[in-house]
């Protein structure tokens, strides 16, 4: 699993069809994932599109992604919930970007 930086922006998601758009404040981001503070409703499945800005960058990434599970809580508590997307079209010069903001927020060389 690719490291993971802190990350707490808004983040639009739409669903492909162009008809439905909501709002999601994300907790950290990789190359490969965007995860969220709350979870992503079930009726949120399917093709999405998303567009976020890294902290400090004004130019907005935009991608397509898809609703995925991630494990929470720990012991008795952990549980799997829809709380990231995964990246399904992110170009590399984007990926640069959020490669390069993980690894100065992470301070890893």
């Amino acid at each position: 699993m690719p490291p993971r930086a802190p990350m707490h922006v808004p983040v639009e998601i739409l669903r492909r069809d162009g008809r439905t758009r909501w709002y999601r404040l994300s907790a950290d981001v990789s190359v490969e994932t965007l995860s969220f503070t709350h979870v992503v409703p079930e009726t949120r499945d399917g093709p999405l599109a998303i567009a976020f800005h890294l902290p400090g960058d004004a130019a907005p990434l935009r991608c397509g992604a898809y609703a995925v599970e991630e494990v929470v809580g720990e012991g008795e508590e952990e549980r799997a919930e829809r709380r990231a997307v995964r990246f399904a079209d992110l170009d590399e010069a984007s990926r640069a970007r959020i490669a390069n903001y993980v690894t100065e927020r992470l301070g890893s060389s």
